[in-house]
């Protein structure tokens, strides 16, 4: 769920005013070993490409100096409560970032390889036609263990991404695995202490819970 305005705000304020928000080619320069960043440093993603990114999260980043990057699925762009193509434009344009959520946000790791692969290469091709610049950075949908493989991980480095991210907890360090990137899960519906907690590494043991449990869970039969 996509938070209200003001929490937004509120959010995107304390980034500013401790100065903990960085790039993602500072994340990925940490990853290299190439520098070393100040401690609870937050990297914001954006998932799906709703409407309210352009709308709201786009103008609060840019009033307070803060880089990002936008995760677009391409086959909902021009979709009723979801991005244009011209709004896309507008967010490269505000600075942000923007990267694949796949085509059609499906669980990769629940499909045939083919199919992983049409997933990938549709989504990049359509986003750098559109944006005329390389797409580098890909977001799995969902982003679960069942939702990311090695398998999928190889296909979206032979198709062309040099940076992954997945939807479970984690913290970014030197030497992490580039094409399976963890991330801090930020919901809409958070109580508002929660969030400066969480850029605190509040949540960062949470890793363990996300590195264990999936395994106690049954997949669903994998579809397309």
């Amino acid at each position: 769920r996509c938070a209200p305005p003001s929490v937004n705000e509120a959010q995107m304020r304390l980034l500013a005013d401790h100065q903990l928000a960085v790039s993602l080619d500072d994340a990925l320069r940490v990853v290299r070993g190439d520098v070393a960043l100040k401690q609870d440093s937050v990297l914001v993603t954006l998932d799906d490409g709703l409407r309210s990114v352009r709308t709201v999260a786009a103008p609060i980043m840019q009033r307070y100096g803060i880089p990002g990057i936008a995760f677009i699925t391409t086959a909902l762009v021009e979709s009723e409560g979801y991005l244009g193509w011209q709004q896309v434009r507008e967010l490269r344009d505000l600075g942000l970032v923007i990267g694949s959520h796949a085509h059609t946000h499906r669980s990769l790791g629940r499909m045939s390889p083919e199919a992983a692969w049409q997933e990938a290469v549709c989504s990049k091709q359509l986003l750098e036609q559109q944006l005329g610049q390389a797409i580098n950075s890909f977001a799995y949908p969902f982003g679960m263990r069942f939702d990311e493989n090695p398998t999928a991980a190889r296909l979206l480095s032979r198709a062309g991404y040099t940076s992954v991210v997945i939807a479970q907890h984690g913290v970014i360090r030197p030497g992490s695995d580039r094409l399976r990137l963890p991330r801090v899960k930020v919901e809409g519906g958070d109580p508002g202490w929660l969030f400066p907690r969480l850029c605190a590494g509040a949540m960062d043991g949470w890793r363990y819970v996300d590195g264990t449990l999936w395994r106690l869970q049954r997949p669903e039969t994998s579809a397309g």
